[in-house]
C-alpha cells in the first residue's frame, strides 16, 4: 500500500509532500524495537490492546523499512512526530488503511490477523481452563 503524506513544517508552514509506503514483518519489529526500547512482546500486546502509542510507532517502522528498500536512503526525509501529527490530523480511513494494510501482512507462515485471532483463541481458552479448575478447586473445598 502506498500513501501519499503532505508533511507541515510548523515553523513556516510549508509543505512537502512524500509518496510513502508500509513493510511490515521482522524487520518493522526490529526497527520498532531499536525506535521504543520495547520487546515484541510488549508490541503484540500494545497492537492487541490498540494502544496509540505502539500502533504509531509500528507505523512508522513499517514506513522506515519501507523507505530504505523503495528509496534506497536509511532516513525518512520527516521526525516520528511529523509523522504522528499528520497521521492525528489524517481522514479516519486513512488509519484504517494502514491498520488493513497490517492485518493482510505476512507473518509465520500466515497474516498477521490470523497470528493476533490465535493469541486471542488460546488466552480464552487458557480461561476457561483456569475457570474450570476453580471451580473444581471450589468443590473439593465444601465437600472437605
Amino acid at each position: 500500500m502506498k500513501l501519499e503524506i503532505e508533511i507541515k513544517d510548523l515553523n513556516t508552514d510549508e509543505v512537502t509532500k512524500h509518496e510513502l509506503g508500509f513493510i511490515w514483518g521482522m524487520g518493522a519489529f526490529e526497527v520498532f524495537e531499536d525506535n521504543t526500547g520495547m520487546d515484541q512482546v510488549e508490541m503484540h500486546q500494545g497492537v492487541l490492546l490498540g494502544k496509540q502509542k505502539v500502533l504509531c510507532n509500528l507505523a512508522y517502522a513499517a514506513a522506515q523499512v519501507w523507505w530504505e528498500m523503495v528509496k534506497g536512503e536509511p532516513d525518512l526525509p520527516f521526525t516520528y512526530r511529523q509523522f504522528q501529527l499528520w497521521l492525528s490530523e489524517a481522514d479516519k480511513e486513512i488509519g484504517q488503511k494502514i491498520s488493513e494494510d497490517f492485518k493482510k501482512s505476512a507473518y509465520e507462515g500466515g497474516t498477521m490477523e490470523s497470528y493476533y485471532q490465535s493469541i486471542v483463541a488460546n488466552m480464552v481458552a487458557a480461561t476457561k481452563e483456569e475457570a474450570k479448575g476453580a471451580k473444581k478447586k471450589s468443590r473439593s473445598v465444601k465437600s472437605s
